[in-house]
């Protein structure tokens, strides 16, 4: 299984799936991000935003979501902001048909609550 925790920059993400992982027996972090840096060294040429723009992104999520369960099983916490619908719909589509299920929240925290420690939320 895997819990997915989405919402916005500085929401605490990161936070709070070290704090699930340390309660839920054989929970692991994945940081999903780590495949985004290893591919900005092989498609630095290919200019994206993101790399969640770059597809093999979001398949690779999925593949070593898959991988990691199957090689050790229990439960993966993912801490990921995913924001653009189609990429959630395509890592989703992907879990869902590697068997993968997925409990995905999204955190919340009012601009006032992150103003203060120097997080950029693009609100005015």
């Amino acid at each position: 299984m895997i819990i997915w925790l989405n919402g916005t920059f500085g929401a605490g993400k990161t936070t709070t799936s070290k704090e699930l992982a340390a309660l839920i027996p054989q929970a692991r972090v994945s940081d999903t991000e780590q495949v985004g840096y290893m591919l900005r060294h092989v498609l630095d040429s290919v200019p994206v935003n993101d790399f969640q723009d770059w597809r093999p992104w979001r398949a690779l999520v999925v593949e070593s979501a898959a991988q990691i369960l199957r090689c050790v099983g229990g439960v993966l916490v993912v801490p990921q902001s995913v924001l653009v619908e189609q990429y959630w719909t395509e890592i989703r589509s992907g879990l869902a048909q590697a068997a993968i299920p997925v409990r995905h929240f999204v955190l919340h925290a009012e601009r006032d609550a992150l103003v203060p420690y120097g997080c950029s939320t693009g609100i005015s």
